[in-house]
C-alpha cells in the first residue's frame, strides 16, 4: 500500500470511528409523568427510586413532566402532548391522570402510539 493511500485510509477511519461509537450508544429512555396536581416531594421520591434501580436522569432516562395544576380539563391535552413527544412510558400520578392517559392511548390506537401506562401511588 502506498503511503498516500494509507494516509487516506487512516484519516477516513478516524472520521468514521466516532460515528460508529455514537451509533452504538443507547439513547435515554423518555418517561412521561402525568399529574392532576403534583404533591410536593413526589417527583423527588420518584427520581430517587429510579436512582436506586440504577437509572440516572440525563444519562439513562429523561423525565417529561406534565402537571395540570388541579385543572382536570387540561389532562387530556397534556396526555396527548406526551404521546406526541413519543415517551417510552407514561406514569400517571392519580386517578384523573390515569383516566386521561388511558383515553389518549386508546384514541391513538396505532401500534406505534401504544405506551405502557403505570399508576404512581402518592401515599
Amino acid at each position: 500500500m502506498k503511503r498516500r493511500q494509507f494516509i487516506v485510509l487512516l484519516s477516513n477511519a478516524t472520521i468514521a470511528w466516532p460515528l460508529a461509537v455514537r451509533a452504538q450508544q443507547k439513547l435515554p429512555r423518555r418517561v412521561g409523568v402525568l399529574s392532576q396536581d403534583l404533591q410536593p416531594g413526589l417527583l423527588e421520591t420518584f427520581r430517587s427510586e429510579l436512582h436506586k434501580f440504577g437509572y440516572v436522569e440525563g444519562k439513562d432516562i429523561s423525565i417529561e413532566l406534565r402537571n395540570a395544576a388541579g385543572r382536570n380539563d387540561r389532562l387530556p391535552a397534556l396526555a396527548e402532548e406526551l404521546l406526541r413527544l413519543k415517551v417510552d412510558v407514561i406514569v400517571a400520578v392519580n386517578t384523573p391522570a390515569v383516566q386521561a392517559a388511558k383515553k389518549a392511548t386508546k384514541t391513538n390506537c396505532s401500534r406505534a402510539n401504544r405506551r405502557p401506562l403505570y399508576l404512581l401511588n402518592s401515599r
